[in-house]
Formats: C-alpha cells, structure tokens, sequence
C-alpha cells in the first residue's frame, strides 16, 4: 500500500514533483477502472511506456514498469526534462488473442496525468554551488581589503625608529612605513597584530662590520 500525495477522481499518483537532477525518485500510479470504479491493476506481461510533453509540445517516451500494482516511472529515467510542468500518457502494448499488436492509451484514451520537475539551486542560478566555509569568507575579505588598501614606504635614517602611520580617507586604508635604513645590517618587517594594525618589527641584527647573520 502507498501513499498516494496527489489526489484525483480518476487517479492516485506519488513522487508528482522531484528537483532537477534528482536520479533517486519516482513517479508511483494507480488508475481507477472507468467502469467498476475499483483501481486497474495493469498486466505486468504487457509493456508499458510514459509519452511525455510539455505546454509547447511533445517531448519524449520513456520506460515505466509495473511494480505492486502500480505504474512507475523512474526520475533516473527523466533527466533529459528540463525544469518545467508535463504531462504524461501511459502507452499500453500487448499482443492479443489473436496474435495481433496493440497498441492503446492506460487505461482509458482520454487519461493522462500532470507531473513537474523542479529548478535545483545550481540549475536556477546556472552556476556550480560550492559549500561556503569559513575559509571561503577569510578568502574573501582579504581580497576585498587588499582592493581598498593603499601601502606606501618610506626610508627612514638608520637611527629613526621603525614605525606605521595608519589613515583611512575617500573609502580607503592607507597605510605609510618608515623603515631604517640597513642600520649595521638590521632587516625589518612589516606585519599585522593582533590589534588588526600593521606594524614593524626587527627581524634580523647585523653585525658592526656591516654584515648580515
């Protein structure tokens, strides 16, 4: 027994809806008899065959198989379909008594059902989305720092201290160093704090006779 999510007088159907892309679902029908009034239960020895189309025109047949009594046509099967409104009409063929082929609409000519596929992120935005981490924003932020940050440096006497003078104007940072000339060999290095500011730091002392360690 199934849950049927979609009700109609002439038809229960499940799965009516899935997303773009999505293999893993289906589309589950049951029909009533048009005379007695009870479900059909289709001949699994016939085959079966979804004829799909949209508002604008035909679109396609697909396989559909019987499972427990009810008709059921695979989303794995529909992947060609774009994100759109169809509907389908279940195709019949069987041989008859007399060894002829036929051919008829399940279960009855007029009967057909709607079904939709839905857009997925990736198809609405037509871009691959990605899992946004943490890193993502760091990333991120620094690039649009790094568009808004003006650096300019300047060589300082070798007896001046090392320092950074940090402004913000127009809707930019800017941020000045004054760095020592090569006293006996020093090397400095700007970086930022843990404050968030940029600052300079010694990073290497050299020697009286002008050489570097």
């Amino acid at each position: 027994m199934h849950f049927f999510d979609h009700p109609h007088p002439e038809y229960r159907i499940v799965g009516h809806a899935f997303k773009y892309g999505d293999t893993t679902r289906e589309i589950r029908l049951r029909f009533l008899n048009p005379h007695q009034r009870i479900y059909s239960v289709p001949d699994d020895a016939h085959t079966f065959k979804a004829k799909v189309a949209n508002g604008e025109a035909y679109v396609g047949e697909f396989p559909a198989n019987i499972d427990g009594g009810d008709i059921v046509v695979k989303s794995a099967d529909l992947t060609s379909l774009a994100p759109d409104e169809y509907r389908m009409e279940i195709l019949e063929e069987y041989t008859d008594d007399n060894g002829k082929k036929q051919t008829r609409i399940y279960p009855s000519p007029h009967m057909y059902v709607h079904f939709k596929v839905e857009e997925s992120v990736a198809n609405a935005s037509d871009e691959y989305v990605k899992k946004v981490t943490f890193q993502d924003v760091v990333d991120e932020a620094v690039k649009q720092a790094g568009m808004n940050l003006e650096i300019t440096a300047k060589s300082v006497a070798s007896n001046e201290e090392a320092s950074v003078t940090q402004t913000y104007s127009n809707g930019k940072s800017h941020a000045e160093f004054l760095i020592p000339r090569g006293k006996n060999g020093q090397t400095w290095q700007p970086y930022i704090n843990e404050d968030g500011n940029w600052h300079v730091k010694l990073i290497q002392e050299g020697k009286l006779d002008g050489t570097r360690n």
